[in-house]
């Protein structure tokens, strides 16, 4: 695993991060991440020795990383971001990581747990005939409403 003293770099364990403030650092499951598939997006903490005014510093920055291997509940990823603070990687990278790294797994749309996520049976129904005819008849909430201003 890189560090930052020989590498310039490491990453940080958001399990770490997650204990040290649970209510405001949220990460998946245990489960979750101990579960990942190939080409599955996720998000690691990234730490990078930089310096300011002089005097060395470590900066923090969240990256999308795609998981490429899995081996012996160890994952291999390529880097999908351009870090904004440090030079020492690139996008396409290749990141070895653990659990214990991942703080976000990304969510396709087509995931019944995506915020936007839009059932399948809504869009087949919408484009319905029966959905069609039931549309263009008048709801009986609309019939109601129109009595109340004869």
């Amino acid at each position: 695993m890189p560090t930052l003293e020989d590498d310039g770099w490491e990453l940080e364990s958001a399990e770490e991060r997650h204990a040290a403030a649970p209510a405001t650092f949220h990460i998946p499951s245990a489960q979750e991440r101990r579960s990942l598939g190939l080409g599955q997006m996720v998000k690691l903490l990234f730490l990078f020795m930089n310096e300011e005014n002089g005097k060395p510093i470590i900066d923090c920055e969240r990256m999308w990383v795609t998981v490429t291997a899995e081996t012996h509940g160890r994952y291999t990823g390529r880097l999908e971001s351009l870090p904004s603070t440090s030079s020492v990687l690139q996008v396409g990278h290749v990141v070895e990581f653990g659990p214990e790294h991942v703080s976000a797994i990304q969510i396709s749309r087509t995931d019944p747990r995506h915020p936007d996520y839009a059932a399948p049976t809504t869009a087949a129904a919408l484009s319905s005939g029966a959905a069609n005819a039931q549309a263009s008849s008048p709801s009986p909430i609309r019939r109601r409403w129109w009595e109340f201003w004869r």
